[in-house]
């Protein structure tokens, strides 16, 4: 018996389009990749983006909690100053104004008006916002002086933006207006 060999060239639509060369190529560079990934990952100081975030400040949760914390331990006066510390670090306007009203929070949450008006002040000096008015308003409401707190009420519903406008922050404010005006 004879055995049969096949002599013909493998048809071109049949066999794998990756050659040898091919595979060992895109071998190298997976690895390679892979190399460069897990040194970016477990060296961070190879990493220029993880070098950037660790030089941020905290994010704004974190210091809301230390504060929150410094009030229960230490009082109102150690979270304001935490919050000084915070908001001198801070280049960004936007986001001192979202410390101040932080620290603002802080104050009026513990009961210490007068401080939640000063922060609620210094982060509208800043950059005047329905936000900010509204905090003020609020602090004056906390200490009792209801013509001042209307008054800011209504300025915070006339600062409104029409991006900022959602139907609860308009009815919160037109409820605060009409409870305090009767």
């Amino acid at each position: 018996m004879s055995k049969i060999i096949d002599t013909s060239e493998p048809s071109k639509g049949k066999g794998s389009r990756f050659t040898k060369p091919k595979i060992v190529i895109m071998a190298i560079i997976a690895v390679v990749v892979l190399a460069v990934a897990a040194l970016l990952i477990f060296k961070p100081g190879l990493n220029p983006l993880s070098r950037q975030q660790a030089e941020e400040p905290k994010d704004a949760m974190a210091i809301y909690d230390e504060a929150t914390k410094l009030v229960a331990e230490k009082g109102v006066g150690e979270a304001n100053r935490y919050y000084d510390e915070q908001v001198a670090k801070e280049s960004d306007k936007n986001e001192k104004v979202s410390l101040l009203l932080d620290k603002a929070s802080v104050a009026y949450n513990a009961g210490d008006f007068e401080a939640a008006l000063k922060a609620a002040f210094d982060a509208d000096a800043i950059r005047s916002t329905s936000g900010t008015l509204g905090m003020i308003a609020q602090s004056y409401e906390g200490k009792g002086d209801k013509t001042k707190a209307l008054e800011y009420y209504k300025k915070a519903l006339a600062a409104l933006q029409k991006s900022e406008i959602t139907n609860r922050q308009e009815s919160s404010l037109k409820s605060k207006i009409e409870e305090l005006s009767t």
